[in-house]
């Protein structure tokens, strides 16, 4: 009967070095990843490393639009809101960071929901706790991992099915087996068997659901800051706290549940006795099995968690925001007129774009690189800005509407369509969209020939301005006569000491100069090709305003 104890002695505690050896191997590996990735990565952009456009959208491709409307995918490529979104956000949280990213892309169209925001953004503005709340939330901070498909498509239970029945039965095993063995000593050769495969179960467990565990790690920290996050109540935020409450007292098993479990690597000598406990009871697998069954059936409540934490961290960090690049809330009036707009991608330094278009559709011209599409893109993100988020950078008097673009288009070899082809579908789906809008188009059809194209830019341009206001630049001076219902602004350029300067300044009329051939002079090209094209470039001027007359 000795023998048999002293051997139980024995094989608990070479489990227990064996399990304390596994963690400082583990620690020793992860350790050596993190030095390799920060090596790897060092001195590379960002897009290189991750892919965090794909992760940033996740929560808006669940769930959709939070307004009555949604920017699409080609305005939000063109007028470059993923940058515009990473200076917006000055969220503390994963979850904040994909509820801001969703607000952007939502449009709103309602007035009282622009009242009613502007009335929540001022009072949390005001609160003494904004920043303490800011503290809890950055506590919580950032996981390296995104909760959304774990709460969007449950647990995979796939991998570890098989393994579910053998946890349930050894996980108890050991019980029996020592009240048993104190009648019959001899079946304490079962426990080398029984430990053996307990750690056989514990390290399939660990490998097979490595991610998931990833994940409950993070969820846990959410409900754990919950009572961190009711301790700072700050003004405006009052639905949202309710809310929260209402929640986590529907979801408060898993506040407790999520700490509990883990198969995480035993580097002390504490946590080495913790592991070997539950290597011996399989205490972290039965509890996974049972908290993965009640996830997938309470998924949708916990998204539903997530993302009112994430609805908090976004108010604040649009406060935060409002405050950094002072922001002015849009007075939605009706009229379209703004004064001192801000690019906010473009500095300080930018020149500041003011305009009255109220009741008209506005054709730009002016030459290359003079500002056009600056400005097109300056508009766009003016009134984008105003329909999410009610506030300007700048001066903004508008309705709220939805915005169409059609600036940078590309051809696609993957896709195998040509310019012409991709800017055709990208302006049919303005064509296809009834009602109040605002349009801007960037030389509208330039991947065809010049008849081809001063055609089907006049038939369009004054189809869509119908029911639409239409911002829309062109090289094409044949469509300011041609055009009469839209009204004429250009850029221009001076060209002074060989060089060409732009003042960036929106001024009245058609555009009178062209730089082209200026620019082939500065450059030194042979006066050969200057004089020529000079002299072809006046016949064919004067071939072009007596067709212009003629029409």
């Amino acid at each position: 009967m000795a023998n048999s104890v002293y051997m139980l002695i024995f094989l608990i505690v070479a489990v227990y070095l064996v399990v304390l050896f596994d963690g400082y191997y583990r620690a020793s590996k992860y350790n050596a990843g993190v030095n390799h990735l920060v090596r790897e990565n060092f001195g590379k952009r960002a897009s290189e490393q991750s892919l965090q456009d794909d992760k940033l959208r996740e929560l808006y491709d669940v769930l959709g639009s939070m307004g009555e409307g949604d920017v699409d995918d080609i305005t939000f490529d063109d007028l470059e809101l993923l940058r515009l979104f990473k200076t917006l956000n000055h969220c503390d949280t994963n979850a904040g960071e994909h509820v801001l990213y969703r607000m952007l892309r939502s449009q709103h169209f309602d007035l009282a929901y622009h009242k009613a925001l502007l009335a929540k953004l001022s009072a949390i503005e005001g609160d003494a706790n904004l920043l303490a709340l800011k503290v809890e939330l950055r506590k919580l901070g950032y996981s390296k991992r995104s909760l959304v498909p774990l709460l969007r498509d449950g647990v995979d239970l796939r991998l570890v099915k098989d393994y579910k029945l053998p946890v349930q039965v050894m996980g108890w095993a050991i019980v029996p087996l020592l009240i048993v063995s104190v009648f019959n000593p001899f079946l304490l050769l079962f426990v080398p068997f029984l430990l053996g495969t307990n750690c056989y179960l514990n390290y399939q467990m660990n490998k097979k659901q490595a991610a998931n565990l990833l994940d409950f790690n993070a969820l846990s920290a959410h409900f754990k800051v919950f009572k961190k996050l009711n301790a700072v109540p700050v003004a405006g935020l009052e639905e949202e706290f309710q809310e929260l409450n209402r929640l986590f007292k529907d979801l408060a098993f898993y506040h407790k549940a999520l700490s509990r479990i883990g198969f995480s690597a035993a580097a002390t000598e504490a946590e080495a006795l913790g592991k070997m406990l539950d290597i011996i009871f399989l205490i972290s697998s039965r509890r996974f099995f049972k908290l993965a069954d009640r996830l997938n059936r309470d998924k949708d409540k916990l998204m539903a968690y997530y993302h009112v934490i994430g609805m908090i961290d976004a108010y604040l960090a649009l406060v935060s925001y409002k405050i950094s690049e002072n922001l002015t809330a849009v007075h939605f009036d009706g009229t379209f007129k703004g004064e001192d707009l801000r690019h906010p991608l473009l500095g300080r330094e930018q020149v500041n774009q003011s305009f009255d278009f109220t009741g008209c559709d506005i054709l730009l011209t002016g030459s290359n690189a003079s500002g056009k599409s600056t400005f097109l893109r300056t508009v766009g993100i003016s009134q984008i800005f105003a329909n999410a988020f009610s506030m300007a950078h700048g001066t903004l008097s508008t309705k709220p509407m939805p915005v169409l673009s059609a600036i940078d288009i590309s051809d696609s070899l993957a896709q195998n369509m040509s310019y012409f082809m991709k800017e055709t579908a990208a302006i049919k789906r303005m064509v296809d969209v009834s009602g109040d809008k605002l349009l801007l188009l960037d030389e509208i059809f330039k991947g065809t020939n010049t008849i081809d194209r001063i055609s089907a830019a006049y038939a369009t341009l004054s189809y869509l301005q119908e029911d639409a206001v239409v911002l829309a630049a062109t090289h094409d001076i044949e469509l300011t006569t041609m055009l009469q219902t839209f009204t004429n602004y250009h850029f221009e350029e001076a060209v002074a000491d060989d060089d060409i300067y732009f003042d960036y300044r929106l001024k009245d009329g058609p555009a009178t100069s062209r730089n082209a051939i200026r620019i082939l002079e500065l450059f030194d090209y042979p006066t050969t090709i200057t004089e020529t094209a000079r002299d072809l470039a006046k016949h064919l001027e004067a071939r072009s305003a007596a067709r212009t007359a003629r029409i």
